[in-house]
This record gives structure tokens, sequence and C-alpha cells, in this order.
């Protein structure tokens, strides 16, 4: 690998990664070249005497799918799924399949950060974030404030690209998880230039964003499709990296088949391949490689042409149970009373802050005892609701469970 690639892409890694890549030794090198070998005995299979998978008939028969989709899949995932993920996401580098979004950020998190690194969140804080970044890596998760006044907090964003920081690290979750809020037009043509005069001025800026609830949009006038797709080309001092995959956006949750991708302006095949070797490296020591079932099955899907307008059809049914959430705040006046949501117009969840003297636990509890409704709490006085799993005629007696617990308490 030349030298000038690897010092422009280390440039944003984490130390440890220097001496990462996939063997060019050993077993895979030694499998890869007996490929093709009339008497092969390299591979770690077994096949039937004509050659094709010994796979057992009580698993075959779960499926339509050829036998070979239970061999091993390669680190980086099946090549025909890769290619096919790239298409839909018009992306030009393959991306790399991950067991699942949460799988791919903790990918992120290897290549990306090291302890005592700063990782600046919007809050409220998505839980496993701190679990996975600081409880894992070291790293310390900065949050703040995700909202200012009615849109997305450009200001506290600047002021943290105008910090000491050599290399500032952001994660990005649009569609938000927990407060489903995602940017509007208004707040992307304010962020734009932020990045691009922190990156002008050389500050070296990772931008990881979670795209797990991508293309959910229920409001009007917000940024359609992901920030990977501006940000992968806005300046060689920017490296994005995008989290996303089938999960959500194909209903497909036990799957665990995600995506890893990067993005940087003028950005090489043989940079982006540096960054290919040290994730398969890594996807290679962890999980040696992706359920080939599962990727298969997901490739079938997207390659049906029902796919896509049956995505949307999921995606009207959780929208219409969005609409009645806004609807019913609207109606009922009084909630403001007990409680306040956040903003929120994309993907699954919406919160809302109670009043105050209120304990968020506390009214959690009672809700489950009292009223049949179970609710998550994000963080102290916030309540997060997942209208996604809700059947739109049962909303209003949700938010008006809360407001009466709320109201008694």
């Amino acid at each position: 690998m030349d030298k000038a690639v690897k010092t422009s892409i280390e440039a944003f890694l984490s130390p440890r990664t220097a001496a990462w890549s996939l063997p060019r030794t050993g077993f895979m090198a030694q499998g890869a070249e007996a490929a093709g070998s009339e008497y092969n005995s390299s591979i770690g299979v077994a096949l039937k005497d004509d050659g094709s998978p010994l796979v057992l008939p009580a698993l075959a028969d779960l499926n339509d799918l050829p036998d070979e989709a239970l061999l091993y899949s390669g680190c980086c995932g099946v090549l025909p799924l890769r290619e096919k993920w790239a298409q839909i996401k018009k992306q030009t580098h393959l991306p790399i399949v991950t067991a699942g979004l949460t799988h791919g950020l903790n990918l992120a998190g290897h290549l990306f950060l090291s302890p005592g690194d700063k990782l600046h969140i919007p809050g409220p804080v998505y839980e496993n974030y701190n679990h996975m970044f600081t409880g894992y890596f070291g790293a310390e998760i900065s949050p703040f404030p995700l909202i200012e006044g009615e849109g997305l907090n450009c200001s506290i964003i600047e002021d943290i690209l105008g910090s000491d920081e050599e290399t500032v690290r952001f994660l990005f979750n649009f569609p938000q998880n927990p407060t489903g809020y995602s940017p509007t037009q208004k707040d992307v043509d304010r962020l734009i230039p932020i990045l691009t005069s922190a990156a002008e001025r050389g500050k070296k800026i990772v931008m990881i964003l979670d795209d797990a609830y991508q293309g959910l949009n229920h409001g009007e006038n917000l940024f359609e499709g992901s920030l990977f797709t501006v940000l992968e080309n806005l300046h060689e001092n920017i490296l994005a990296v995008k989290l996303d995959g089938a999960t959500k956006e194909y209903c497909s949750w036990g799957l665990r088949i995600g995506f890893i991708s990067f993005g940087r302006e003028n950005m090489t095949r043989e940079e982006y391949a540096l960054l290919e070797d040290k994730t398969a490296s890594l996807v290679r020591s962890g999980v040696s490689n992706i359920s080939r079932l599962a990727q298969e099955m997901l490739l079938s899907a997207l390659n049906n042409p029902a796919s896509e307008n049956q995505k949307k059809s999921a995606a009207a049914l959780i929208g219409a149970r969005y609409r009645r959430v806004k609807a019913e705040l609207e109606t009922h006046k009084e909630f403001a009373d007990q409680f306040i949501p956040l903003p929120f117009n994309s993907g699954y969840f919406f919160c809302v802050r109670l009043r105050e003297g209120l304990d968020a636990h506390v009214i959690r509890k009672k809700l489950r005892s009292e009223y049949s409704t179970g609710v998550m709490v994000p963080e102290e006085g916030l309540i997060r609701m997942a209208y996604s799993s809700l059947a739109e005629e049962k909303i209003p007696q949700l938010l008006h469970n809360i407001f009466e617990a709320c109201r008694k308490s």
C-alpha cells in the first residue's frame, strides 16, 4: 500500500488500527490459492460427492434458496448483495456487510475511537451508545442538546468545531432514537457551511451516521435521504462513516444484516480499499463472517420487484400512526399541563417531557401496573413511546393513560 494513501486515511483512524489488515498469508490466502483445484481439500466445509454443499434436508426445506446459502460468506459479505445495496443507495464504493447496525457501530468504535477520545452526540443519547462507546471503548460521550429553538442545534456544533480538539468526532442518529427527529432542509443548509468552514481551517472531522431509521420521514420539509450523500463529497478533511441496513428499512429485525460505508471528498479506490481491509480484518477476528443465509434472503427480497412498494406500504402505515399522535396532541391541549412533546417528525418514536416534580420511572411503573401501558425512560424527566408498534386506534388511549398517570401523581 502506498505510504501517501496510508497517511491520508490513518489521520482519521485510532492509533491501534495501524497494524490491522486481513492476513496475506495463512489459511485465507492458501484457501484462495487452492480455489478451483480438482482435489481441493483446503476449505473447512462439508460437501457431497458431486461438490455441492452437504446440507441437512431439515434445513434446506425451510427456504427456497440454493444450498449455497448455507455456506460461509466472505469477510466483506456476499458481493451481489453489496453491489445491490450500493445501487439502491447510489454509492460509489461498495459497503461492507455487518451483523446488524450495532455491529457496524462497534466496528466504527474500533476504527475511530481510543480511550479518552470525545464523541459528540446530540442528546437525549440512545442508551446503547453509552454502553458501547464509553463502557467498551473508553471514549467520553459528550452530549449536547439536539434542538435549538425549533431546529437542529447548529450553533453548538459550530462551538464544538471551534475547540482545540485536533480531530472532532460526531455521531448523528437521524431519524433520532429516542426523539424521532430528523433535520429539515433548512437545518442542513445551516449545518453544511459550518462543517465546511471548520474543514477548510484544517480540522479533521469524523462523522459517524447511524441511519437505522433512514427513509422513515413523516413530517414536511425534511432533508431527504442520508446526510452521507452530502458529507461523502464535502471536504477531504471530513470522513463520513455510514451505518445502515435492512433492519428497519425492510422490516427484517431478526436478519441482523447491516452495512458500513465510508466517504470522503476525492477518496481514491486505494484509500477506500485500505478502510475496507481494516474493517474486514475486524470482521474476520470478531465473527469471521456474516450469516450467508440472512444475506441471501435479503438479496432475494431486494431483487423482488414488489419489495419497494411493500417497503413504502410499511412506511405509510407507520406514518399514519405518527399523524394520529400529532392530531391527538393538537386536539388535547390539556396534555400540556402534564407533559410537553419534544420535536419529532420521523422514525418510530416520540418523547414527552414530564412536568416538573414528576419522576419518569415512577410514572413508567405506574403506567404498567395501573394502566397496562408500557413505555421507556431514555433519561430522567422523559418518556419515550414507539407509535410504530401500536395500532392507530390505540394511540388516543395511550396518551390519555399517560395524562391520567401524571395528573394523579
